[in-house]
């Protein structure tokens, strides 16, 4: 029985053009239903993501980081998995000594950096959240950081600091490679084992059941994992090869009404788990 669907939030809740009218009756009709909901997303624990989390479920518990941070709509931190404090301080002296770009995202849902790095004004502003300069070493507060983003220019400076980033003990490295006319490289760094689909067991768990009561509806790299674990994975159409080859269900694209027809068949398994529950 589907008793928890997790939603990434950028390309499928979320488009170009925001978030789709049919994406909130589908939206209001699983509230109706007693499904749970959740935002499982690569945004900071703050924000507008902290914002479509109310709006999915204020009383439900939500995915940030990429699995990094799990918590309450109101931004109260359930679960996080911080960067190893050795590793985190040897990324920080990298920075420093190589003139790098670093930012880093806290569980708490802010943005810190020391050199600015490219990019970084629509960053903050695709996530509702202003960056702050501040010293990596000291981040106010106490803050916990989960997530490090290097942002660098393809070539042998960049190359050395990733031998250096890739020894790093605890930590994992992902690069994307952003095709401009100046190609930028951006390394994301978090604790070694986190990722959505560890995020998803804890999540459910927390609520007393299994990964196989879970539907996870993504479109992303980062949710492969998730949407293979899940008891329901669903993707949506705008997904890559891969991730639509690991889904259950393929929609249609979020601009073609696909995030609704995600929830109608996430929904269906519910009804269907129950009717067999009841007639027993």
């Amino acid at each position: 029985m589907i008793r928890l669907i997790l939603i990434d939030v950028d390309g499928t809740l979320r488009g170009e053009g925001g978030v789709p009218e049919s994406a909130w009756a589908a939206i209001g009709e699983a509230r109706k239903r007693g499904v749970h909901l959740g935002i499982c997303t690569g945004r900071p624990a703050g924000g507008h993501g902290l914002e479509y989390a109310r709006l999915l479920d204020p009383d439900g518990l939500h995915v940030f980081e990429d699995g990094a941070v799990i918590a309450r709509a109101g931004g109260a931190v359930v679960h996080a998995e911080p960067l190893p404090a050795g590793s985190f301080d040897r990324m920080v002296d990298l920075s420093r000594e190589r003139r790098l770009p670093l930012q880093v995202d806290t569980a708490e849902g802010n943005i810190y950096f020391e050199i600015p790095p490219e990019g970084q004004a629509r960053y903050s502003e695709l996530v509702g959240i202003p960056a702050r300069r501040a010293d990596l070493r000291a981040l106010p507060n106490a803050e916990r950081p989960v997530r490090a983003y290097w942002v660098a220019r393809p070539g042998e400076v960049w190359d050395r600091a990733r031998e250096a980033i890739l020894s790093l003990p605890g930590t994992a490295l992902t690069e994307t490679l952003l095709p401009r006319s100046t190609p930028v490289v951006i390394g994301g760094v978090l604790a070694a084992g986190v990722g959505k689909a560890a995020a998803a067991r804890d999540v459910a768990a927390r609520l007393g059941f299994g990964l196989e009561s879970v539907a996870m509806v993504g479109d992303g790299a980062n949710d492969l994992g998730a949407i293979r674990a899940a008891g329901l994975g669903i993707a949506m159409g705008n997904a890559g090869e891969e991730v639509r080859r690991a889904a259950a269900h393929v929609v249609p694209p979020l601009e073609e009404g696909g995030f609704a027809e995600a929830i109608r068949i996430a929904l269906s398994h519910a009804r269907i788990e129950t009717i067999e529950l009841s007639g027993e």
